[in-house]
């Protein structure tokens, strides 16, 4: 018995030694090129080929011999890296895309913004309504409040928003109120991209930070932290689901949307790599009518909105994060983009009596600041006074074409360049404590000191005259000419209101004041004599003489 094992082991060990002879022998010459390993067996070899370029190729075939061909005319759009193959034979390629884009070529974008409140309903397959919905997505933004994507199924709504610049989700069921189930501690509103995975549904909703942009990698994912549990989804059976990207309104039966008070904040910034249970969300191949997707522009531009001159040339744009901006007005022009300009009030139209009244409703004190746009040709006459239930206070009048103010009925400072040139002029009065200024086109028209006055609620702003004509009268009569954005302190007195929501003083009277800044027709008496035609200019006109005549009017 002994003896037979020896023969056994002695016929084994000499078939071990033959098999590892033929196994060595072909590979010992070196059938692989290029970088190529070998791989024997059964005496015959297999070569695995480098994936390494060697001398710029990609080698394949039996021996890694054969030049892969398939990148030479690289057709990978978008910056996708060709990886070529060989196919049976065939000579192919393949592109492998970056972050942002997707198909054969890498030739469709796969990043889509909202900058304005907007959003994609997306179409999913519920055969289980208790199975998770698995949702993976990138997204970028500046602005720290937002919802990024919602869920519905019958009376449950899951969402993911941003709060303070961090990532929570949140759960609503029924008429109840919104619990917070988790909420990631990392600051994410600051322009980078995220990625971040979500289940849910299921026994368990949870979301993960996978990828920082910062870093380049995954973020490194510590034990998920629930709040609260988020509510099971329904039994099986016939419910009604939903899911959008982005925030909604309205009906949610079908590409419709939430109840506004329910998620109100838009996500304005970009959303990239959208995957819903692995299936790609492409804005342009959502499937629906106009409703299944709202406001969704394509890309994620970086470009400063303020380069588009948004304020046009009536203000000055302020960035105000991602794809935001605010326009600082220039006077007379309000509204968001600067559109809108004061309505110009006309005064001393065909030379009739005239006058607003303003009541103050706040407490300005000892601190006012007047400011007016003003035109007229007129070398005299009542612009404005201040007055409480006793006296006027504060007077502002034309004398010679020039601005006079004067406080308390003693204190008078007067402005050194004439105004009554029929051009508009912006005129500020500044009284400050025991101090006053007198500015013109933001130059400084002198200054006095004063008995600090003290302006209250229910004091009465006069503009343009008074009703009583023999005080106007004695301040050069009613003002002939236009106003336009008057203010005290900022705040608005308002002839004829604009549309842009403006706090303004209460208008109390408002008597043969015209809307805008028409001229009389000074021709219409024909002021020109011996032939002479007239021209008419605002306020004013020219003759054009005939020989041998001159003069304004002969």
């Amino acid at each position: 018995m002994w003896r037979f094992s020896v023969h056994v082991w002695t016929l084994w060990l000499l078939f071990a030694g033959t098999f590892s002879e033929d196994d060595l022998s072909s590979c010992e010459k070196q059938p692989c090129q290029n970088g190529g390993l070998c791989e024997s067996h059964d005496g015959a070899f297999r070569c695995l080929c480098s994936q390494q370029s060697q001398n710029g190729r990609l080698y394949g075939g039996d021996n890694c011999t054969t030049a892969h061909s398939g990148c030479d005319d690289n057709q990978c759009e978008n910056r996708g890296m060709c990886s070529p193959l060989l196919v049976h034979g065939e000579h192919t390629y393949k592109c492998i895309c970056i972050a942002g884009f997707t198909g054969p070529k890498c030739q469709t974008p796969s990043v889509f913004s909202f900058e304005t409140k907007g959003y994609i309903y997306v179409e999913t397959q519920l055969l289980d309504p208790e199975a998770p919905l698995n949702v993976t997505f990138s997204f970028r933004t500046e602005r720290p409040y937002g919802t990024l994507l919602q869920r519905r199924v019958d009376d449950l709504l899951l969402s993911i928003e941003l709060t303070d610049g961090h990532l929570g989700l949140r759960s609503l069921e029924g008429q109840g109120s919104s619990t917070l189930v988790q909420e990631l501690p990392e600051y994410l509103s600051n322009n980078k991209w995220y990625t971040v995975e979500a289940s849910l549904g299921g026994a368990v909703s949870v979301i993960q930070l996978l990828y920082t942009e910062e870093s380049g990698t995954r973020a490194s994912i510590s034990e998920v932290q629930l709040l609260e549990p988020a509510p099971a989804l329904p039994e099986p059976g016939s419910v009604r689901h939903s899911l959008f990207i982005g925030a909604v309104r309205g009906n949610w039966s079908s590409g419709g949307g939430a109840d506004e008070e329910d998620h109100p904040s838009a996500f304005l910034g970009c959303f990239r790599d959208v995957l819903v249970d692995s299936r790609l969300v492409l804005p342009s191949a959502v499937p629906g009518g106009s409703d299944a997707q709202v406001n969704v522009s394509e890309g994620c531009s970086d470009r400063d909105r303020c380069d588009d001159s948004p304020c046009q040339i009536r203000g000055r744009c302020v960035s105000q994060g991602w794809r935001s901006y605010t326009c600082e007005c220039f006077r007379p022009y309000e509204g968001d983009d600067c559109a809108e300009e004061y309505v110009t009030a006309r005064f001393g139209n065909q030379d009739v009596e005239n006058y607003a009244s303003f009541s103050l409703d706040d407490e300005p004190g000892d601190s006012v600041n007047i400011s007016l746009f003003l035109r007229t040709r007129q070398s005299s006459g009542l612009l404005l006074t201040l007055a409480n239930s006793t006296s006027q206070y504060l007077r502002l009048w034309l004398e010679e074409g020039r601005i006079k103010v004067q406080v308390n009925n003693f204190e008078t400072l007067v402005g050194r360049t004439a105004i009554s040139d029929g051009h508009f002029h912006l005129v500020t009065v500044m009284l400050k404590g025991m101090a006053a200024m007198l500015f013109q086109s933001a130059r400084n028209q002198g200054h006095m000191f004063i008995r600090p006055i003290d302006a209250h609620t229910g004091d009465l702003v006069s503009v343009g005259g008074l009703p009583d004509s023999r005080v106007s009268a004695s301040f050069g009569g009613y003002f002939k000419g236009c106003v336009q954005d008057l203010r005290i302190n900022n705040k608005r007195l308002q002839f004829y209101p604009i549309e842009t929501p403006v706090e303004s003083y209460i208008l109390e009277q408002l008597v043969n004041v015209a809307q805008g800044c028409s001229s009389d027709n000074a021709c219409a008496v024909n002021p020109c004599l011996n032939g002479g035609v007239c021209y008419s200019m605002w306020d004013d006109f020219i003759c054009n003489c005939p020989p041998n005549t001159a003069g304004r009017e002969l």
